[in-house]
């Protein structure tokens, strides 16, 4: 498997998560956008592929790095990535937080293989948009959290 990783390094929830699936997962390469709205560091700025023909970047970049599987959050990054990877044939898998969900892609969906982080959430794509899903218990670095 060669794992690439597509998201924003921004200093938000998502961005902890892509950088700390980069420390602890075997990554062949990541793909940074700029998160609309949501600053980052200099660092992570200086990484990221810009803002246009986000499509005609990715499939260079999956090209280049000889991707196969690709993971992101919430969302592929751009509505037009899932099938820039089917056409590729890459896989796309998403761990899905219930309360980002777009029903309005269930298209871009049906090509994704869904993580949810519990169970409920899975229960309730499926009931909801006939979508499977498998559950990934995502562990709480709860030193991060200020009580």
């Amino acid at each position: 498997m060669r794992l690439g990783l597509v998201g924003w390094p921004s200093e938000t929830g998502l961005g902890m998560e892509l950088r700390d699936a980069l420390r602890n997962l075997p990554v062949q390469s990541v793909f940074f956008m700029n998160h609309p709205g949501r600053p980052m560091t200099e660092e992570w700025k200086k990484k990221t592929v810009g803002d246009y023909d986000l499509p005609k970047k990715m499939e260079a970049w999956v090209n280049s790095e000889k991707i196969d599987t690709v993971l992101t959050w919430e969302t592929p990054g751009n509505w037009e990535f899932p099938e820039v990877w089917r056409k590729l044939g890459v896989r796309w898998f998403c761990v899905v937080h219930w309360d980002w969900f777009s029903p309005k892609q269930l298209k871009a969906w049906k090509l994704a293989r869904i993580l949810v982080p519990f169970d409920l959430v899975g229960a309730g794509l499926m009931s909801t948009y006939d979508l499977p899903s498998q559950t990934i218990p995502v562990p709480v670095a709860t030193d991060r959290l200020a009580f």
